[in-house]
């Protein structure tokens, strides 16, 4: 079962200072901030399509690079693609070139 996210509606949020008052309190329990309906979900679909449309015409070689350790090995992956492997799970991550130095 997978656990509840707290969250507060945006109608909630903008209703006043109770609602900001609430919305730092779950922030400082939480370390992030869960609005419901801020988006519609026409909003959510265009911004998704448009995120689709900007993967599909990206080259992950022409990505800047940084550098992070996992498992001892030195690897090269972009910021972008690593969140882009996250948020997009069709998202092909063997497009990009990781190299390990010893």
């Amino acid at each position: 079962m997978t656990p509840s996210v707290p969250s507060i509606s945006a109608d909630e949020l903008f209703s006043g200072s109770e609602g900001r008052e609430k919305a730092v309190e779950m922030f400082r329990e939480n370390g992030f901030l869960r609005i419901a309906g801020i988006y519609s979900k026409q909003d959510v679909g265009e911004m998704k399509a448009e995120m689709e449309r900007l993967v599909a015409e990206m080259d992950p070689a022409s990505l800047p690079k940084s550098v992070f350790v996992a498992s001892g090995d030195v690897k090269k992956v972009s910021p972008a693609i690593r969140l882009l492997s996250v948020l997009l799970p069709n998202f092909s991550t063997s497009q990009t070139s990781t190299s390990s130095t010893a």
